[in-house]
């Protein structure tokens, strides 16, 4: 079985360990935007933009991502609670994708 592989991530200098996020805009035919605010300081915040939308991305509900960093906590410590952003390798939502896409050509 494929093992997701989580990596703490620092794509720009000077960011603030946690962020929350605001606002999430997503119209399908444009761009995906998300805008996210700084627990330390509620006056900065980052706005992440995908071009051209994204393929998939993972919503979850509060208990499924105390779950997740339960998980998370046990397989690499304590440190992606401390932190709002990571990379993850090995994504299993694109194996759960293929099985779906499968699926739906094996009925038609």
């Amino acid at each position: 079985m494929m093992k997701e592989k989580w990596i703490k991530w620092n794509p720009i200098n000077k960011l603030s360990n946690q962020y929350y996020v605001e606002s999430i805009s997503d119209n399908f035919s444009e761009d995906l935007k998300i805008i996210l605010i700084d627990d330390d300081n509620p006056q900065n915040k980052v706005l992440i933009t995908w071009a051209n939308s994204v393929y998939a991305y993972r919503k979850t509900y509060e208990t499924f991502t105390i779950l997740t960093l339960n998980n998370l906590d046990a397989e690499y410590g304590t440190v992606f609670r401390n932190w709002s952003f990571f990379k993850i390798e090995k994504f299993k939502i694109f194996k759960m994708a293929l099985r779906a896409i499968l699926w739906h050509h094996r009925f038609t």
